[in-house]
């Protein structure tokens, strides 16, 4: 069997187990669906790492699976958002555990952003039994959590769907984060310091405006909450691959004028030196403006040591 003929094979076997379990998901009681879900986020774990390694080895830059449009082997994987939904997926789902169990109230209506690192808030909802909230969101994983129950109320944003993010965008989205009345904005970010903010990929024109919004938003009603949530590598990535969402001085004035409504989520340090050492610097920036933090930072220097 050639390299070409084995990656259709294990995406054709993925897209298969993939419907099956979802069958399952909409047929089964919620203790089951948590059960589901972890067997199903190590499966495609592992076959994410299977098409990886499939990947590598390929001699050609480009080429073309079952007469599909041709994959270019040296795209960067941050660019997909399947690439990247598995990448850190328990750290992840640690992260949007703490958000719902922690910062999130009853009967509050939710801003919830596109991005891997907050799709899993909706079934986090359904985990710690928050039925009475109301979710507004372009991502579509986020209300694919919802399958096959009503508990959630979620209303999903009108919009154009965007294969690399895995949501939607349109003028009419934009409207409704301006005008909503929201208590929470949950934001994701491609990466993140202190100094210039919440960025996105230089490329990201679309998801770049609308968390622009979001922050415009939370900037204008002063009894809204912000939530951004940050795994570790976050604060380590390239600056000069990224774009500020904010320019520098207002992003300076929204930190200094709001700090007490802003709250930074993340996880354990992972135990790689270079990254945790940045972590906990951009981190602390942010401690020492008033934003807060959690874990809080204290404890995440803790652990670092440890």
């Amino acid at each position: 069997m050639t390299v070409m003929e084995f990656f259709a094979v294990t995406s054709f076997i993925a897209s298969v187990v993939l419907s099956v379990v979802v069958a399952l998901v909409l047929a089964l009681s919620n203790n089951r669906t948590k059960q589901l879900f972890g067997e199903l986020t190590e499966l495609s774990r592992k076959v994410g790492e299977l098409k990886e390694g499939i990947r590598a080895s390929a001699a050609s830059p480009a080429y073309t699976v079952a007469g599909s449009i041709p994959f270019d082997a040296h795209t960067s994987a941050s660019d997909h958002f399947m690439e990247k939904t598995f990448r850190r997926r328990s750290e992840k789902r640690e992260i949007c555990s703490k958000i719902v169990r922690d910062h999130i109230g009853s009967r509050e209506h939710i801003l919830l952003d596109s991005g891997s690192t907050v799709d899993l808030v909706t079934f986090e909802l359904l985990t710690h039994q928050r039925f009475d909230v109301m979710v507004c969101s372009n991502s579509v994983p986020a209300a694919v959590h919802l399958a096959g129950t009503k508990s959630v109320h979620f209303q999903m944003l009108p919009g154009v769907f965007s294969d690399r993010f895995g949501a939607v965008y349109s003028d009419a989205a934009l409207t409704v984060v301006r005008d909503g009345r929201f208590d929470v904005f949950i934001l994701a970010t491609t990466a993140i310091r202190f100094e210039q903010g919440v960025m996105v990929h230089s490329s990201d024109e679309q998801n770049g405006e609308f968390k622009r919004t979001v922050l415009e938003a939370f900037e204008r009603y002063g009894n809204t909450r912000l939530i951004i949530a940050a795994d570790v590598s976050k604060f380590s990535e390239r600056v000069d691959e990224h774009k500020p969402v904010f320019e520098r001085d207002r992003w300076r004035r929204l930190v200094t004028s709001h700090c007490k409504r802003i709250v930074i989520v993340s996880a354990a340090p992972l135990g790689d030196a270079n990254v945790d050492t940045s972590f906990l610097i951009e981190l602390g920036k942010f401690a020492n403006a008033g934003v807060r933090i959690d874990p809080n930072i204290t404890e995440l220097r803790a652990m670092f040591v440890g």
